[in-house]
């Protein structure tokens, strides 16, 4: 819909007002540019992959911040004392 093509449809629909009402018969009637069926394919492919990169990296997310969240609690109750975790301090 943001095609040249269509936005001179829509201005030619719109007539001199440029008031942004358009009847369902002339939208109807507007030509709609659309990819070749082998480029949708390809561009549904790649909708598909980053999809499933982006959950795995939600997920991946979701795990640091669990661990994230544990060990806060473990060093600010004093389960675990930072000295423990720094290796460049001596130990007893």
């Amino acid at each position: 819909m943001c095609s040249p093509a269509f936005q001179k449809q829509l201005a030619d629909a719109l007539g001199a007002t440029g008031v942004p009402m358009i009847s369902q018969s002339q939208l109807s009637s507007m030509l709609v540019p659309c990819p070749k069926r082998e480029e949708q394919v390809r561009i549904s492919q790649l909708l598909s992959a980053a999809r499933s990169d982006l959950q795995a990296q939600r997920s991946e997310l979701e795990k640091l911040f669990h661990l994230k969240s544990g060990l806060m609690s473990d060093l600010l109750t004093g389960r675990v004392r930072v000295s423990e975790l720094d290796p460049l301090t001596p130990k007893p």
